[in-house]
């Protein structure tokens, strides 16, 4: 998926990883992370994720909701 969406110019680059039970058991860095001098992406390039901190801090809220930390109509101060 990853070389494909490189191929179609949707990205320049993707970095890939995918972990299970705690171990990393596939991590690849697939195009380029600048187009113009034509560099390679790496394994440990950081990426500008924008935006994204909503989502990824409700996604964390909601998981500890899950194992029962607290309740949705709980005051902040909790």
């Amino acid at each position: 998926m990853a070389e494909s969406a490189i191929k179609d110019g949707d990205v320049p680059g993707v970095v890939a990883l995918v972990a299970r039970n705690g171990k990393i058991v596939y991590h690849k860095a697939f195009g380029l992370a600048d187009n113009s001098s034509g560099r390679e992406i790496k394994k440990d390039d950081i990426f500008r994720i924008a935006s994204q901190s909503k989502a990824i801090t409700s996604t964390g809220v909601m998981m500890l909701w899950e194992e029962g930390l607290f309740k949705l109509d709980d005051p902040v101060s909790k």
